[in-house]
């Protein structure tokens, strides 16, 4: 909860622009862990009563922790570590992780994405959220089936986002291609006439097609998350995501995609 609200008070107190500039553009990447830059932003602690008593009492307690030995870079599973394999980028550590005999199984009750505010070129818009009903390997990337299933979806996911249809949908034009047999309308708890979702039904794949959603066209900047509620809850064991389609605000900078983050909430058990 720390971690979310470091990253809401700096997106609140600063311009997402400069901090974007300070942290990617000059240096690539940002090595630095949310504490590190939240201290850098607000403190020392001795002038961060400026932003309020919260925010003070957090730049002392980080202080207070780097003192200690604390890394302000990101170490651990923070840190990436990427290698390519098979045409797919791959953490091998989080692999293995995936991998595990004791992967746990995740019964998701909602979907929770959220891309970037006004400062991205090419925010995420469209999305297919595949579930894995055994642990995701990265051959199922690999081998192209779900590339041709997330292309095929394409076209269903723009109609359902630029038109969107209440509760129960079938016999649109895709679905069968998906493997699925109907699509039903989901409950956005935030920004309801910008976001739509629909959780699909009716494959028995290991790797399925889970729900589809989206951004509508054109919508307000600041609009960048919401969470959708499933209709009816589902156990599975990891996700894969496919972007089918990115808000292109710029066509001269070249390819790029933007996003913060796409997953789930629910329980989990062994």
């Amino acid at each position: 909860p720390d971690r979310q609200w470091m990253i809401d008070a700096l997106l609140e107190l600063f311009d997402n622009w400069d901090l974007q500039r300070n942290y990617s553009q000059w240096i690539g990447t940002c090595p630095d862990t949310v504490e590190a830059v939240f201290l850098r932003e607000c403190g020392p602690s001795g002038t961060a009563a400026r932003w309020g008593q919260r925010v003070s009492q957090k730049c002392e307690e980080i202080e207070g922790r780097f003192e200690a030995g604390e890394s302000r870079s990101r170490i651990g599973l923070a840190a990436t570590a990427f290698e390519e394999r098979e045409g797919v980028t791959v953490d091998t550590r989080v692999e293995a992780l995936c991998g595990g005999a004791r992967q746990a199984t995740v019964v998701v009750t909602a979907i929770v994405i959220r891309r970037p505010s006004d400062y991205a070129t090419r925010p995420g818009r469209l999305f297919l959220v595949f579930g894995c009903r055994r642990p995701p390997r990265v051959t199922d990337v690999s081998d192209g089936r779900l590339k041709r299933l997330a292309g095929d979806a394409t076209a269903l996911c723009r109609t359902l986002m630029d038109n969107p249809i209440r509760k129960w949908v079938g016999g649109i034009a895709g679905m069968l291609g998906l493997g699925c047999t109907a699509a039903r309308s989901l409950r956005a708890t935030r920004h309801k006439s910008e976001v739509y979702a629909y959780q699909l039904f009716g494959s028995d794949e290991e790797i399925f097609p889970l729900a589809i959603c989206g951004f509508r066209q054109d919508i307000d900047p600041e609009v960048t998350d919401f969470r959708a509620e499933l209709w009816k809850p589902v156990a599975i064991q990891g996700i894969i995501v496919a972007v089918l389609e990115v808000d292109n605000g710029d066509p001269a900078i070249g390819v790029n995609v933007d996003m913060e983050y796409v997953g789930v909430e629910g329980y989990t058990y062994e």
